[in-house]
């Protein structure tokens, strides 16, 4: 590789995102460095000269061993030629390389030793590369011509200790050891095993290194290390009589967060650099892929791990990126047999390293990556690939991979009677397959992303692929292998992981037929049937589960659920107490006892297991209920409904929320008082379906936090009401009726919290006054959240205060980083908040819905799906409010938000189905609004979220999948704007690539709809008003296949649907300069440069004075290379409004890419006296100060640059190399600590 490529480093920006306010969001050019005063650092740190530029200082003379050889020897041979290593003779001292010298002068000629098969100028350089240079083969060849000169012996190196004498990492912390040797057979053909060694940690830690120690080097000739967290690969080992188990490693086994674990002969692997151990969870096993060859004689050998921990959890995690291919068929006396893969990157990254692995026929490794300027480069290239020469190749310069980048490989195999290599005479039929005489073709490939986020987005985007092609490899071994039981189990996982239920079971039964005894494979089959509804075959493999593995809990727990469904109480009863016995940690089975116990009258016991359940898991809605309505009856209960008895449990689990003194509904229900006046309307309202508020139909229970009314309930009710509404007996202990009987859901206008404290209370700083009377007002208002570094929210709690529990009809909750909504509160007159939309500054977090309605129960997300809020965030609340009739409200929310303890490692996704081109005439009683998206990867569907306005009065959302099949996924039949809700599905809704999702509004503009505001009906058109209308439904869901894709065909569709939206807003007011702007906005980002131009002019000749539409048309330009009209549109922009920050910057920006250095400056010296706070403009003003000279000056921008962006570790590194320049003692001190934090947030700054 040429030279390392690195992410955008900081320069100017510009943006086109905002209409009205910009934000720094996208790159151009680039400032100069500093190269010199960065390289003077790295030689002050200090670097040793390299062995071979010492030999080339003596070259012009006889070369000797003392002065020559050795350092060669002993750096590029040594570490596999001593004792206890695997190479057949020593090579340390004088002696033992003087007798083979002229064999060393040949095989080093030949490039056969040291072993190396990169090709120089195919990529690279790579760390510890055994390459001689030509200068010291020619010093070999010279040397043995010579007749071995000695030299000066005691000027020798040291020689390095052999390895047997001690770990050369240092003592481990932990020492993991094969449990017994393994006996490998004098000869016969080289063998391949899976040893499994348990790890004996109680807690988790973090590894910063690892050491293998083959325990035999002469049979050992390499070895792969996963880690298995399941207990996967000690049941296939317990299943062999010998140590360890053959076969192909269990695909439970993983390389750890991103790390490559290998060895061989003379590899040590450094210790990894601070920031970047990994984490090893206690319970997990090495599963340690040993080559082992025969010797002549009967070895035995017993490997072992050094674990090196470190107290420093990892701040960057790297990804593995696995490309190849597992359809391998190779016929035979094919010479030149072809596989290629490639995978474009979704963000940026630094690559690593890499690691190519095939088998004896491969002969050719090429690894490539393509740019996306279409540039083209080498990874690495072996020509001349040989499968007892495999290696982990780490680059000196990480080169950065930009988002869009593609990387490829391409093998090729030559599986004739030519290659010598290939084992097999005459030729055969070659597949895939895990064992040496199969063949494979992979290239691994280390990326480190810059920041946490875009590692999930990469993780996510990777692990469908190698999913995907994992299943395409077990098929492949299962042709050549049909009747290998551990195959079909294995692939079944893998179906099962992709959503593939049918083909999971396929493999599950013909499993079964060929290993009947496979508790897990009997379990996991069991419970796909359950899933499917065919409970009875599920019964009897979840029994056989039980009998091969009596004290597997989660079985016995899962059999006691079908056994309870089918109607078999009494014997579920014995199977959910077996696995509260065997697994007393497993809530579900401690929720399913408390469930069977209540049913047979054990009242007390039962609700010990709720309450442990509950322990166990807080967030359970469904435990935490069916806990309250058996703490809500009473002993003896007779036939006759009561309040305390029957009804109080019902109303305060369903409509106290909102019923209660100070809430939004119109009387309480909060005691028997309250309620007995209502006992005939409640009836009334439970029977017709419309209290409490719950408007999807469909079977129950398919959503969480569910409030429709079982039709057991619905009579309850009615019956209470018939008899009179008696109250019945108080329960003991509790206060008499009239007051409060059953603890009510939290109150939240005290306060209280439904999810427990919570971390951290964002308040609105000042009331916003509700005037009493007049029309709903919609209004946003800004809540500053104070955070000094990222964090994970895994819940939101508005708490709406009293004043907000009497007005607050709904609310969304969104952020916006820009400081956008900020501005646009400040600047609002007419008191705390803004009035108007909110499409471009204030979002939901990705992925996410944040909102809330009266008696909306909030629900913690798991934490795997938390959502990251940075420092300078704001909350931003659009709230519909109801004033008073007669009194002034003080409206000021909360929101409450609780962390989770680490970053999310998966990313939810937004697909919004939507029509922004709404236009419904007057009288129409059955307008239509449809669309739909065909997903282009597999997704899980978590929850849906309709939204409408006054005139709605119909949703359905379905799905369509690949083979034709309908799944419904929502539907109301009577939607009521007061009572929208987001919905979220018990379990995940998987939906495959292919799959269509499509929703299908009806709207009612007539008289006849008594929601209609218009009286009479008029034409609505689309708008975020109440009395207009919007037609939305947004889907969260989780990606199982490429992540980068899916959010790139989204944003098409997004921008799409925006322009549909603003070219709406233009049909009823086509002279609004604004609108203009947004929608070249949005042409820009689908890269319509000159329709966006259009609509900027457009702009600019309704409101020559409108800043941001020249500002955005300097964006135009630029993105059409017009760098001249981009500066004047540019300059023009700040003639109108001199202090627009963003515009100075971006000036400066392109007039310093131009050479006008000092009208540059000017410039951003303008951005920071309008914007302080501007770390860009600093960060640019301090380069050019630099450059001229002006040390002092560019320091204090520096510094002003790190008050506001702390870590950024550019600015941290330019601090470093200006301070160190001015020769101070002191600035230098300082320099080393800023340049030791810049290297500790972006090591790759090392390589400059």
């Amino acid at each position: 590789m040429a030279q390392a490529r690195r992410g955008p480093q900081r320069a100017s920006f510009y943006n086109a995102e905002e209409p009205v306010t910009a934000q720094p969001l996208r790159y151009f050019g680039q400032l100069p460095r500093i190269g010199p005063v960065a390289a003077a650092i790295a030689v002050l740190a200090g670097t040793p000269m390299p062995a071979t530029a010492q030999a080339g200082s003596q070259a012009a003379n006889t070369p000797t061993f003392a002065d020559d050889i050795a350092p060669l020897v002993l750096t590029h041979c040594a570490p596999c030629h001593r004792p206890g290593e695997v190479a057949p003779f020593p090579l340390l001292g004088y002696d033992d390389v003087r007798r083979r010298a002229r064999q060393i002068a040949e095989v080093t000629a030949s490039r056969y030793m040291p072993p190396w098969k990169p090709e120089p100028g195919y990529g690279g350089p790579f760390v510890g590369s055994r390459r001689l240079a030509d200068a010291d083969v020619e010093l070999f060849r010279r040397w043995a011509e010579a007749g071995t000169p000695a030299g000066d012996l005691s000027r020798l190196p040291a020689t390095p200790e052999p390895a047997a004498e001690g770990w050369r990492l240092g003592e481990p912390d932990v020492i993991v050891r094969m449990p017994e040797p393994f006996g490998v057979p004098a000869d016969g053909p080289d063998t391949f095993r899976n040893f499994v060694l348990p790890i004996p940690i109680d807690r988790a830690a973090f590894v910063a290194g690892l050491e293998f120690r083959p325990g035999n080097a002469r049979v050992a000739h390499h070895a792969n290390l996963r880690i298995d967290r399941s207990r996967a690969s000690r049941e296939l080992d317990a299943q062999d009589p010998l140590p360890g188990y053959e076969g192909p490693i269990s695909p439970q086994a993983h390389y750890p967060d991103g790390h490559f674990l290998g060895w061989t002969p003379g590899q040590l692997p450094p210790l990894a650099e601070p920031g970047m151990a990994w984490r090893l969870e206690p319970g997990s096993d090495f599963v340690i892929q040993l080559h082992m060859q025969s010797t002549g004689r009967f070895e035995s050998i017993q490997s072992s791990v050094g674990l090196y921990f470190t107290d420093e959890p990892p701040v960057r995690t790297p990804v593995m990126l696995r490309l190849g291919r597992q359809n391998i068929d190779i016929p035979p006396g094919d010479s030149g047999y072809v596989i290629r893969d490639r995978f474009t990157l979704p963000v940026g990254a630094e690559l690593i390293g890499v690691q190519p692995h095939a088998h004896f026929r491969a002969r050719e490794i090429n690894g490539r990556v393509e740019y996306p300027d279409g540039q083209t480069e080498h990874l690495i290239r072996i020509e001349d690939w040989d499968f007892n020469w495999q290696d982990v190749y780490r680059y000196r310069d990480r080169p950065f991979l930009p988002a869009g980048t593609t990387l490829s490989m391409e093998y090729v195999y030559d599986n004739s009677a030519d290659n010598p290599r290939n084992p097999d005479r005459p030729p055969r039929r070659v597949l895939f397959g895990q064992f040496s005489n199969d063949e494979m073709g992979d290239l691994w490939l280390q990326l480190l992303p810059g920041t946490e986020a875009d590692r999930v987005t990469l993780q996510r985007s990777i692990m469908p692929k190698i999913l995907n092609e994992d299943i395409v490899g077990y098929e492949s071994m299962l042709i050549a292998q049909p009747e290998n039981a551990v195959l079909h189990r294995d692939v079944a996982v893998l179906y099962m992981t992709a959503g593939r239920t049918a083909a999971a079971v396929e493999h599950y039964r013909r499993s079964l037929e060929l290993d009947p005894a496979s508790a897990t494979a009997h379990y996991n089959l069991a419970t796909l049937l359950a899933a499917g509804g065919g409970l009875e075959e599920a019964i009897s493999h979840f029994r056989r589960a039980v009998e091969l593995r009596p004290d597997h809990g989660s079985a016995h727990n899962n059999l006691g659920a079908v056994l309870n469904a089918v109607g078999r109480a009494s014997e579920a009863l014995g199977h959910f107490e077996r696995a509260v016995a065997l697994e007393p940690e497993n809530a579900a089975a401690h929720s399913n006892l408390a469930s069977a116990l209540a049913a047979a009258g054990r009242r007390e016991e039962a609700i010990v297991h709720y309450e442990r359940a509950l322990e166990l898991d807080p967030s359970d809605t469904d435990t935490r209920a069916a806990l309250a309505r058996l703490l809500g009856e009473a002993d003896g209960a007779g036939s006759n409904v009561t309040y305390h008895q029957d009804v109080a449990p019902i109303l305060h689990a369903r409509c106290v929320a909102c019923h209660r003194p100070g809430a939004i509904a119109p009387f309480s229900l909060a005691t028997y008082a309250d309620a007995r006046p209502q006992a005939d309307r409640i009836a009334a309202a439970a029977t017709a379906r419309r209290m409490p508020p719950w408007k999807p139909t469909g079977p129950a229970g398919r959503f969480v936090g569910e409030r429709r009314l079982t039709d057991d309930q619905i009579a309850t009710l009615t019956a209470w009401a018939a008899r009179g509404a008696p109250a019945g007996e108080s329960p003991a202990g509790e206060p008499p009726a009239g007051t409060r009987t059953v603890t009510a859901a939290t109150d939240e206008a005290d306060g209280a919290d439904r999810l427990g404290p919570p971390d951290l209370v964002v308040t609105m700083p000042v009331p916003y006054r509700l005037a009493p009377g007049g029309p709903d007002v919609y209004r946003n208002f800004t809540l500053p959240v104070p955070l000094a570094e990222r964090r994970w929210v895994r819940a939101v709690e508005l708490r709406p205060g009293a004043g907000g529990m009497r007005a607050i009809h709904h609310a969304r909750i969104m952020l916006d980083p820009s400081g956008a909504a900020r501005a646009l509160d400040a600047a609002d007159a007419s008191g705390p908040g803004y009035d108007g939309l909110m499409l471009d500054h204030a979002r939901f977090p990705p992925g996410h819905f944040l909102g809330w309605a009266p008696g909306r129960t909030p629900a913690a997300v798991p934490d795997e799906i938390a959502w990251p809020l940075d420092p300078g965030a704001d909350f931003v609340l659009q709230l519909h409010l109801l004033p008073d009739a007669s009194e002034r409200l003080d409206i000021q929310p909360e929101v409450a938000l609780h962390f989770a303890d680490r970053p999310a490692p998966l990313t939810p996704v937004s697909v919004l189905l939507t029509s922004k081109a709404i236009r419904i005439p007057a009288g129409d009683d059955a307008h239509v609004i449809q669309d739909s998206y065909r997903l282009p990867v597999a997704v899980d569907l978590l929850a849906v979220a309709p939204h409408m306005h006054y005139l709605g009065r119909h949703v359905e959302a379905n799905a369509t999948l690949p083979d034709g099949t309908e799944r419904a996924l929502l539907r109301i039949d009577d939607w009521d704007f007061n009572w929208q809700d987001e919905y979220r599905y018990r379990e995940p809704v998987h939906l495959p690539a292919g799959t269509r999702v499509a929703v299908r509004f009806t709207f009612d503009n007539s008289a006849g709809n008594p929601s209609n505001p218009n009286d009479p009906p008029a034409e609505v058109r689309f708008g975020p008003s109440a009395s207009d209308e919007m037609a939305e439904l947004m889907l969260q869901v989780l990606p199982v296949g490429d992540t980068a894709t899916l959010l790139a065909s989204l944003a098409v569709k997004g921008a799409r649907d925006d322009i549909l939206a603003y070219q709406t807003l233009l049909q009823a007011d086509p002279d609004d300069p604004v609108n203009h702007t947004a929608l070249a906005v949005r042409y820009l980002d689908v890269g319509e440069h000159a329709v966006a131009g259009e609509h900027l002019t457009r702009a600019i000749a309704l409101a020559p004075e409108f800043a941001d539409a020249h500002y955005n048309l300097g964006s135009v330009r630029l993105a059409e290379g017009d760098i001249p009209g981009a500066i004047a549109a540019f300059r023009r922009a700040i003639e109108l409004r001199p202090d627009y920050a963003e515009a100075h910057n971006n000036l400066g920006g392109l007039l310093a890419s131009t050479g006008a250095a000092d009208e540059a400056a000017t410039h951003f010296r303008a951005a920071i006296e309008a914007d302080p706070a501007n770390a860009g403009a600093h960060f640019n003003l301090a380069g050019l100060l630099f450059g001229r000279g002006d040390t002092r000056a560019a320091i204090e921008h520096y510094r002003a640059a790190l008050e506001v962006a702390p870590d950024d570790a550019d600015t941290l590194y330019n601090l470093a190399v200006a301070l160190r320049s001015t020769g101070d003692d002191a600035d230098a001190e300082e320099a080393g600590a800023h340049h030791a934090r810049a290297l500790a947030i972006d090591p790759s700054l090392a390589a400059r």
